[in-house]
């Protein structure tokens, strides 16, 4: 976690760790969303994994914030279906990192924080 948090700091981005999926949620609550444009969301976590998670951030209107699903299995297919935006795989290829942002930066037109799990 602290290398994919030095990847995003040395691509410009400022970057959040957390523990798992309950400071996740009290994270993005606490700014009421704003100040956090993308939560990079591991999905097996410790107390709240991050399927679980994802589904509540979506259940209390988090529609529009970018998850993306964080695992270490097989290719997910069903990303979308689980509620997350994208995927990546573990451990995370600084290729791949970059070339998400900068998709998600083009959609948006800025990405200037993250948050992921520690």
């Amino acid at each position: 976690q602290k290398l994919v948090k030095r990847m995003l700091e040395g691509m410009g981005h400022r970057a959040t760790i957390v523990a798992n999926g309950v400071e996740a949620i009290e994270r993005v609550e606490s700014t009421k969303g704003r100040g956090v444009d993308l939560v990079l969301m591991d999905i097996q976590m410790p107390v709240m994994d991050g399927l679980e998670a994802t589904r509540r951030l979506r259940t209390m209107g988090y529609v529009s914030l970018p998850i993306f699903g964080l695992t270490a299995s097989v290719a997910r297919s069903d990303y979308r279906e689980l509620g997350f935006d994208d995927w990546l795989p573990k451990p995370i290829p600084r290729k791949d990192l970059n070339l998400k942002l900068r998709q998600l930066k083009k959609q948006n037109g800025h990405l200037p924080s993250v948050i992921e799990r520690q």
